[in-house]
């Protein structure tokens, strides 16, 4: 952290939540807390929970791992640990892979820009680009092609509900579900989600040149059969030796062992000696 007091916000869209580029975090917490705080990415923090307890639980020395991790859910996020260091870039925003552009001028991400990652890989996205596609349709598709999400959507909107809440009712399972019942545009849907994540995990793989990548996330986790075609196509993108890609086996759980990593620097910084024994 800059200081080692401080993040700056990535880029939080005022037009979304009307918040300044700067927010001060760890400063107010310090006043209403005694204990050491310590303010980190959600991604970067999970990175911590694979060095420490994941992967690379059994190597005893941190310095010679090279590791990435990638979450794909409701939005799209990555860390990266290299060589015994996090990296953090100047503001704590390094690896923010889902604003990665995969599609100059494309979809407009929660950003604020067009063509990010995550408006294409991400829960949020996939709801999004469906529910375009189902108004291209005029919300009234030909058999097989958007009508299984439809379907999906008024079971949960209710049989009267109008075209607006069938849209609104729409929700990343329903797009696995209907794909599942051979909906084709669901299917475009989620294979342009695979083919731009396997565009991110080379990317990845390029910049940072990783031994592993580990990947977790509610869409991944939930979906693990879309791991195979995303390594498919990274491998279409790489200019370094491939590196393993593997689904996280800290489950839902990476940020929480990287944030027990996190308390454990901090106590030690303060001259707080740990009552459990390390990680690792």
């Amino acid at each position: 952290m800059k200081d080692s007091t401080h993040i700056k916000p990535c880029k939080i869209s005022s037009e979304k939540v009307g918040l300044p580029v700067y927010i001060p975090l760890i400063e107010p917490l310090n006043e209403k807390f005694p204990a050491p705080i310590r303010v980190e990415n959600d991604c970067a923090t999970a990175v911590l929970g694979e060095v420490y307890f994941g992967v690379g639980k059994d190597t005893k020395d941190k310095r010679s791992l090279h590791l990435a991790y990638v979450t794909i859910s409701t939005g799209i996020g990555g860390g990266v640990w290299d060589g015994g260091h996090l990296l953090r870039g100047k503001d704590g925003n390094a690896a923010e892979v889902g604003h990665i552009l995969v599609k100059e001028g494309g979809l407009k991400c929660d950003c604020g820009n067009y063509g990010c990652a995550e408006a294409y890989c991400s829960g949020t996205g996939i709801v999004r680009n469906a529910r375009m596609r189902l108004i291209n349709e005029d919300l009234r598709p030909e058999e097989g092609y958007g009508s299984e999400i439809l379907k999906l959507a008024r079971e949960r909107a209710g049989s009267g509900a109008s075209e607006w809440k069938l849209l609104e009712a729409l929700t990343a399972p329903m797009i696995f579900e209907a794909a599942a019942r051979g909906d084709r545009l669901a299917q475009e849907v989620i294979d342009e989600a695979v083919h731009y994540s396997g565009i991110v995990l080379a990317d990845i793989a390029n910049a940072y040149d990783p031994e592993i990548i580990t990947v977790g996330g509610a869409m991944a986790l939930e979906h693990p059969e879309i791991l195979e075609p995303m390594k498919e196509e990274m491998l279409k993108h790489l200019n370094v030796a491939p590196p393993e890609v593997v689904l996280t086996p800290l489950g839902y759980g990476a940020v929480e062992y990287g944030a027990l990593v996190l308390a454990r620097e901090a106590a030690e910084a303060s001259g707080i000696k740990p009552s459990r024994a390390e990680p690792g």
